[in-house]
């Protein structure tokens, strides 16, 4: 890899080297030379009051150093049964005599009051914006799925325990005396769990899946339920044809989608509601599992600066061009959290999204992602795959 440079009063450390497939660490690139650089923006700073925040279970209030507030949603461990729902508004349990591996053809009665946080999550909470229009973001995001309440997890051969989260957890190796990324350690693909954050009765609940780092892998279902008759007979659509918004944490960080927007001055009531989605594979493996969901939502919790990155370099040998090839793969920002209460301090990292287009033998393509001002070390950049590939992406 060649030259690289910050365009910028402050200068950033990274790393460098390679590793690959999907969600498995492509290329971390070290800042610090010429050609290709990033560059930062100073962005505006907005609030979002967090004192009507309220769960039954249990919930905690962040405030950072900068008196900015982020609201940090906590459920310790739970665990879920199979249901069926496009959206998490109505959800549905198959009659025990009906199992089939067509949902089309099971029987399924409606869920009740009784089965709120006994066979699937339902917690309601309130947000109200401090002034004018205040957009909601995902600040970072943690699912836990473990083998017991202590959160044991179990790495086993087909084991569907793990952790999905915005963190890149990287295992690096030394040659030559050299250290660089190896593999990225990745949970089981195809989760079953959905988390569905409900707002407005007219607007489309968001639905997250979170083994899906990019909207790109969200897992739809060919049949979940949306509704069944006096008998539980179901009917049953495909989300990603019906486009019943199934999609990923990314999409909602700050400055991409927000997750919602709070009228000036108002309050918005929110329902998280999270369940196992049966039409989908592997959900067996899940019941009885303990999860665990930790979700820190913004406005914008502390003064942030646009991040440019711009690919003017060679690639992995002198003979190609650009850094980033021409299978356009995903493009992340990785830094230390400033504001992180952890020791060591927790990394979070971003998607960034594409702002321009490469030309060839002219110029690099360009990304951008947002991150706190006081992230001045401890940064890097990766290039993921866009190809499914094993749990573990290795060099």
């Amino acid at each position: 890899m060649r030259a690289v440079a910050i365009k910028a009063k402050r200068r950033r450390a990274a790393k460098n080297k390679i590793a690959k497939t999907y969600l498995s660490i492509f290329l971390v690139l070290v800042l610090g030379m010429t050609l290709t650089f990033a560059w930062f923006t100073r962005r505006d700073t907005a609030q979002v009051e967090t004192n009507l925040l309220e769960f039954q279970s249990a919930s905690s209030l962040r405030i950072n150093k900068d008196k900015f507030s982020a609201n940090k949603i906590t459920i310790p461990a739970f665990t879920l049964d199979e249901a069926s729902s496009i959206d998490g508004r109505n959800i549905y349990f198959p009659l025990g005599a009906s199992f089939s591996e067509n949902t089309a053809d099971m029987f399924f009665r409606e869920g009740n009051k009784g089965d709120e946080n006994v066979h699937y999550v339902y917690k309601d909470f309130e947000l109200k914006g401090s002034s004018g229009n205040t957009p909601v973001y995902i600040k970072s995001y943690k699912v836990t799925v473990a083998s017991d309440a202590n959160g044991t997890i179990d790495t086993s051969t087909g084991s569907v325990d793990g952790i999905y989260q915005d963190e890149l957890v990287v295992v690096n190796t030394e040659e030559n005396g050299v250290t660089a990324p190896d593999h990225q350690v990745l949970p089981p693909d195809n989760c079953p769990i959905r988390l569905a954050f409900i707002a407005d009765s007219g607007v489309r609940p968001v639905v997250i899946d979170p083994s899906a780092q990019v909207v790109d892998y969200t897992d739809n279902s060919d049949n979940a339920v949306s509704l069944i008759d006096a008998n539980g007979v179901p009917d049953t659509i495909n989300t990603y044809v019906e486009n019943c918004n199934w999609n990923a944490f990314s999409t909602y960080y700050y400055e991409h989608t927000p997750l919602f927007v709070i009228p000036g001055g108002q309050t918005i009531d929110v329902t998280l509601v999270i369940w196992l989605e049966g039409s989908l594979g592997n959900c067996d493996k899940y019941i009885g599992k303990h999860i665990s969901v930790d979700i820190d939502i913004e406005s914008n919790f502390s003064e942030m600066d646009t991040i440019t990155f711009v690919d003017g370099s060679y690639g992995d040998t002198d003979s190609t061009r650009y850094w980033v090839s021409n299978n356009d793969p995903i493009i992340a920002c990785s830094y230390e959290d400033p504001f992180s209460d952890e020791n060591p301090k927790r990394w979070k990292t971003v998607i960034m999204r594409k702002t321009k287009d490469k030309v060839d033998d002219v110029s690099g393509a360009e990304w951008q992602a947002e991150i706190p001002r006081k992230a001045i070390t401890n940064i890097s950049f990766y290039r993921l795959s866009t190809a499914n590939g094993p749990d573990q992406g290795t060099i």
